[in-house]
């Protein structure tokens, strides 16, 4: 895979290592109605609001919320744990259904893996209970200033270690630029590795052309991908558009899908779109277009029928400051807690490994390589030569700040963790991609 040269010039710039906490609490504020104090948190990336109840045994779900985050995919069957019963304040039995909550956010704090139950009442109250705070630890509750204080010092030091990096590789903006296993800006190679030759090939010009697949009977949509060759590509064609149309389909985004009613589009991605008339293969319809996400929908008759995800604007979109600068001990905190599906985030599309043996890059679709790119995974998983001998305590790095000059002659910013003491990785290069600092070259 061919890049740009990388200009000689070379500017080091010293970046410090972030100060975590390492005495103090952490105190947090809540709110107080009729009694009842609220805490707002995160399940799985979905903002809630659940009561204060250290009486409570588990964190608990009413019937209503969990049906709408299984249909937003924010659990999956995957979660569900079984039957639970318990006893209510009358002294009844009932059952609940438990379901693992992958992600817990309270305030700054991060939880990972608490159980909750799913009471089978439509509107029952969300309760935040002893399967949290037993993560959490000694806690202080002042209800003269609605707050509770959580005092474990290393729970709130690896919650800010992972929430830094998790603002690295999640981007906090929200844009999309992922979809049907491909992630934008990958190159034409990985398209067709992966799915064969197209039904239809429509070149527009030298520079663009349109990839449109026919998917399965059973699904009755048609996959477009528009490919253009970006100035700093090379002359290679890279996507720059994944857009699904049809009547249905498996795929899905944010629980999204074809065939879904247009109500769950703005219950998912809010209401700032920019609405236009059209005609659509189904007639006349309205597109809705989410910029500031960089997605789109087309619609009929109240049905979504289109889903568009496209390259934008991300220079715009992308901002830098200290807590994004790479820090080498949030790199290593990831490698140890972050799963092979999560750390194959980590890279951009265009990403390539350079080593004695084999150049190493994405071969197929963006997801399809968790799977196939054996080289890739077992590069990651290498405690001897590969990613993960990076958590060797006697490795350590230098950052530094590298300029790249594209073939239209403007100027990037790459940045540098320069490996010391290590037996195979001299150098991890990083590059600004949607909002976020992500590998583009290991050396």
């Amino acid at each position: 895979m061919t890049k740009s040269t990388i200009s000689k010039t070379t500017a080091i710039i010293s970046l410090f290592l972030l100060p975590f906490i390492s005495e103090g609490q952490l105190v947090i504020k809540m709110q107080k109605s009729n009694g009842i104090y609220t805490v707002p948190c995160k399940v799985n990336g979905r903002s809630l609001s659940f009561i204060f109840d250290t009486g409570a045994s588990d964190v608990s779900l009413s019937l209503e919320e969990a049906i709408k985050m299984v249909n937003l995919g924010l659990i999956s069957k995957e979660d569900f744990l079984g039957t639970k019963y318990y006893q209510d304040a009358t002294g009844g039995v009932t059952e609940g259904i438990k379901v693992n909550i992958r992600l817990l956010e309270i305030d700054k704090i991060i939880l990972r893996n608490v159980e909750a139950t799913i009471l089978k009442t439509l509107n029952a109250p969300l309760l935040l209970g002893q399967s949290a705070f037993s993560k959490i630890g000694k806690i202080e509750f002042d209800p003269q200033k609605e707050t509770f204080t959580i005092l474990d010092r290393l729970l709130i030091n690896e919650s800010k270690i992972y929430d830094l990096f998790r603002d690295i590789i999640l981007n906090p903006i929200g844009l999309i630029d992922n979809f049907c296993g491909f992630k934008l800006l990958q190159y034409e190679n990985c398209i067709q590795t992966q799915l064969g030759e197209p039904n239809l090939t429509k070149d527009i010009s030298n520079d663009e052309k349109y990839l449109i697949y026919s998917l399965s009977k059973d699904e009755d949509a048609n996959l477009i991908f528009r490919l253009v060759k970006l100035p700093e590509s090379s002359g290679l064609k890279q996507l720059i558009s994944i857009q699904l149309t049809g009547r249905k389909s498996k795929f899905s985004i944010r629980g999204v899908k074809l065939g879904s009613p247009s109500s769950l589009i703005y219950e998912t991605f809010g209401t700032q779109f920019h609405k236009s008339n059209i005609n659509t293969d189904f007639g006349k319809g309205q597109q809705l277009s989410f910029d500031n996400l960089n997605i789109s929908f087309e619609v009929n008759n109240e049905i979504i029928s289109s889903i568009n995800v496209f390259y934008g604007n991300i220079t715009a979109e992308t901002k830098y400051n200290n807590e994004q600068l790479f820090n080498f001990k949030i790199f290593k905190n990831a490698l140890n807690a972050f799963s092979l599906k999560e750390l194959m985030h980590l890279f951009t599309p265009d990403f390539e490994i350079s080593s004695s043996k084999k150049d190493i890059y994405f071969i197929e679709g963006f997801v399809a390589d968790l799977s196939s790119n054996k080289e890739l995974t077992e590069f990651i998983a290498d405690k001897k030569y590969g990613l993960k001998s990076l958590l060797d305590p006697s490795i350590k790095a230098e950052n530094s700040i590298r300029f790249k000059k594209y073939i239209d002659g403007k100027i990037g910013i790459l940045f540098v963790l320069t490996i010391k003491n290590s037996p195979s990785i001299n150098e991890i290069v990083l590059k600004p991609y949607f909002g976020r600092l992500l590998i583009w070259e290991i050396n």
